[in-house]
């Protein structure tokens, strides 16, 4: 199945004000949430660009198992995997999983694990269906812990459209950022270093793209390293840091009037990589 959403990044405080206006015409319904994260001691499903989790709602197990797409920013469009187990151990009786995690089932070791607070709407716009989760929750690994507070809008009927028009909303309540670390990234970073200054990462493009999604492609990898680095920046006050905010906007403006000077066919795959 495939999932479509977009993520905001929101302050305690803003989530607070947004709870108190509350712009989705119902009540949210509240659950407390749990959900562990496995992968090898070598990260080997995160390298292959796979998460592993159950989480645990209540009484019910949801195991999913994501590929996520490393070009998004704040717009996620994945494919995902999910079926009720019955504890806290993964499960590799459907075929499809099993050849999706390859050898890695036997070597798999709890990793993290993230608790959530989480409100939810079920929101009806015009011809789209949208789900709405407001989380307020942690990552704890090892000894280590890092709030976080998000919103989440993943389309289950409709336009994708509706999204955006809710996150404008939100917007007008509080200040919003875009999201761009899924809660399985936000594990692994914090397994490891502090975040430091982020290269831009090449940006796979084909010649038989159209220029619109070309720019959309090249747009989301610009988006996603500036949001990493302004995470970075406040950890750290690193003038890399800085200096990479500000190569990667100069950066985004020339390719939008490079593309706009562009065919289609002069698309290749060598564009977006600096």
């Amino acid at each position: 199945m495939q999932e479509s959403e977009l993520k905001l990044e929101l302050s305690p405080s803003g989530a607070g004000s947004l709870l108190k206006e509350n712009p989705f015409d119902s009540s949210p319904t509240i659950v407390q949430q749990k959900s562990i994260y496995f992968d090898t001691s070598g990260w080997d499903l995160s390298k292959r660009g796979l998460s592993l989790r159950i989480r645990q709602s209540g009484n019910e197990r949801i195991q999913t198992v994501k590929a996520s797409d490393g070009a998004a920013a704040g717009s996620f469009t994945r494919e995902e995997w999910e079926q009720p187990v019955a504890g806290d151990t993964p499960v590799f009786d459907d075929p499809q999983i099993r050849d999706l995690l390859a050898e890695a089932g036997p070597k798999l070791t709890r990793l993290f694990a993230v608790h959530v607070k989480r409100h939810h709407w079920n929101v009806v716009d015009g011809d789209a269906t949208i789900e709405v989760a407001l989380d307020l929750g942690k990552v704890v690994a090892a000894d280590r812990e890092a709030p976080f507070c998000e919103i989440e809008f993943e389309k289950k009927a409709g336009s994708s459209t509706a999204l955006f028009a809710l996150a404008r909303k939100i917007d007008l309540i509080t200040p919003a950022h875009l999201g761009v670390l899924s809660k399985a990234e936000r594990g692994y970073r914090l397994l490891g270093p502090a975040p430091g200054p982020v290269k831009a990462s090449p940006t796979p493009l084909t010649s038989d793209m159209s220029a619109a999604t070309a720019f959309a492609r090249v747009a989301a990898g610009c988006l996603r390293q500036f949001r990493l680095n302004e995470t970075a920046l406040g950890w750290s006050r690193d003038a890399e840091a800085l200096h990479r905010l500000a190569w990667r906007c100069d950066g985004c403006a020339r390719f939008a009037r490079s593309l706009n000077r562009c065919s289609t066919t002069a698309v290749s795959t060598t564009c977006g990589k600096n």
